[in-house]
């Protein structure tokens, strides 16, 4: 009877929050266009030349900072008709012409009354509920900056967080993973920085209150849907679960089994809360458009993991090589080309049979154990949505900053496991 109290109170709120999110949606379509366009004009011959953000130039670090992505997101802020605002919530006009992101972005502000128009319906574009009410104050580039601090701050608790509440090894593996990812230009556009808040704020509700952790997960994975445009969304997963296991496996009346019950229930809770938002979206928007919006969502679905020609597995091992090849470490690793683009895949193996042959000799529960098959899951992600990474590799590959974190993790746990063996046995040896 608990549980299912439980279970009805979690529905209950899941119902409460995705009310509060859609009405934050419509509130973001009817803030004024006009002042929106208005701030933005200033900035039409930034974003012809340089891209969306004034001062950093196009190019291999303009790529990865992804302007074209984000030019949506400003594309659709000055051409919502306001007179229609729940029409507009669901079906994010953006003006068609032009003959890429940036021109129709051009188009959008000059005129966006007089272009054509295309919708995006099988996104929920959460991140106008930000966007939107800014740029109505500022233009693009005072809003970016602003986010940008935003983003720090929240990220200096986060990390200061950790610093202060574990050991020095897990602080250091958490630092040396997120610094692989660029961290600098993930904070510079919305549309990146998203899911890493929300991870950030998921720990430090894990790390710093005794938040019932479904509930967490269950947020978690509703609010990632809602405000990401598939980036790397599974980072809102990964990043909390490490100090979620690390909190239940702490506690020694907790049995092995608990922690892997916690673990399976934290990511079956995230994922139905994740795909829930998405159907939900696309019930509620074949309702107010009166199209068939499910289609549209399920092509899109299905295209994610069919973009490419090539086979399944050279189009999983080509993607892996991209990802691999984007992270700032890659430049440390010795050797061509070649010998770079499967060296996280050869250290996470190597960490996964470390991790089980510790755990096997010594009999002992082992949190590598799970670290390190736990890092596998952004590979997991790629295999699935293989042709979409092929396209978006340049952000995707962010996720594999994670992977770092719980590979350095699990091999640091495998070598206290086999330190503490050998003291053991020299122990033993001294007292014969």
């Amino acid at each position: 009877m608990y549980r299912f109290k439980g279970l009805f109170k979690g529905i209950v709120l899941y119902g409460i929050v995705v009310a509060i999110l859609i009405s934050l949606r419509i509130a973001s379509c009817c803030v004024p266009t006009d002042r929106i366009i208005e701030n933005q004009e200033p900035l039409i011959e930034t974003f012809g030349y340089r891209g969306v953000l004034p001062g950093v130039p196009m190019g291999e670090y303009g790529i990865k900072v992804d302007f074209w992505t984000e030019s949506y997101y400003i594309n659709n802020a000055c051409v919502v008709d306001n007179s229609r605002p729940v029409y507009e919530a669901f079906h994010n006009t953006v003006v068609g012409i032009g003959k890429d992101p940036l021109e129709r972005l051009i188009n959008s502000i000059t005129g966006g009354a007089n272009f054509e128009t295309i919708g995006r319906p099988q996104y929920w574009w959460g991140a106008q509920v930000i966007i939107r009410p800014l740029l109505y104050f500022m233009n693009y580039e005072e809003a970016a900056t602003l986010w940008q601090m935003i983003f720090g701050l929240v990220f200096s608790v986060f990390i200061a967080s950790v610093y202060r509440r574990f050991p020095r090894h897990i602080f250091a593996a958490v630092l040396l993973g997120l610094l692989s990812v660029n961290l600098i230009s993930v904070s510079m556009i919305f549309h990146t920085s998203f899911v890493w808040v929300i991870a950030f704020g998921m720990s430090l509700f894990l790390m710093n209150t005794k938040a019932d952790y479904a509930r967490v997960f269950m947020l978690g994975g509703m609010l990632t849907a809602f405000f990401d445009w598939m980036s790397t969304p599974i980072v809102t997963f990964l990043l909390p679960i490490i100090f979620l296991l690390y909190s239940v496996f702490n506690e020694k009346e907790k049995k092995l089994t608990e922690t892997v019950i916690s673990f399976v229930k934290a990511g079956v809770i995230w994922a139905l809360s994740y795909g829930g938002m998405h159907v939900i979206r696309w019930g509620l928007g074949s309702l107010v458009l009166r199209d068939n919006v499910f289609k549209m969502g399920a092509e899109r679905v299905s295209q994610h993991g069919t973009m490419s020609d090539e086979g399944f597995f050279a189009t999983v091992l080509n993607d892996i090589k991209l990802c691999t090849q984007q992270l700032s470490f890659n430049v440390l690793i010795p050797g061509g080309q070649d010998a770079k683009q499967y060296w996280l895949i050869v250290m996470m193996l190597v960490a996964l049979i470390m991790a089980v042959g510790v755990a096997l000799i010594y009999r002992k529960r082992s949190l590598g154990v799970f670290f390190s098959v736990i890092a596998f899951c952004p590979i997991v992600w790629i295999m699935v949505f293989r042709g979409w990474i092929s396209v978006h590799y340049w952000f995707a590959y962010r996720m594999l900053g994670v992977s770092i974190v719980l590979v350095i993790l699990s091999l640091c746990d495998t070598f206290h496991h086999i330190w503490k063996g050998w003291r053991y046995a020299k122990h033993n040896k001294m007292v014969r």
